[in-house]
């Protein structure tokens, strides 16, 4: 069996002002452990509800060696309209 190190990368499509950082953030970090973009693959999800469903399926088709994704999380209940941005990648979490 060969060795998978391809990355793919999934998106919501929904407040691409914050999840577009957050992508150039993490091609930002991977090369400065000397892993080349050309070894990720991008995706877009219409938000963030569709993203587990989208890395299920790119996980089980065995192509990657992991599977990370953005999202951004709009909270309405407070007339600032406060935003957060949260990214995962594989079994950790961080925001």
């Amino acid at each position: 069996m060969t060795r998978q190190t391809k990355i793919a990368y999934v998106q919501a499509a929904w407040h691409t002002d914050i999840t577009d950082r957050c992508k150039q953030a993490f091609v930002a970090e991977l090369a400065r452990h000397g892993y080349d973009q050309s070894g990720i693959e991008f995706f877009s999800a219409p938000g963030s509800l569709e993203i587990p469903l989208m890395a299920k399926k790119l996980a089980r088709t065995g192509r990657y060696a992991a599977v990370c994704a953005s999202r951004a999380i709009t909270f309405t209940s407070t007339p600032s309209m406060r935003s957060s941005s949260r990214s995962t990648c594989g079994p950790r979490a961080t925001s």
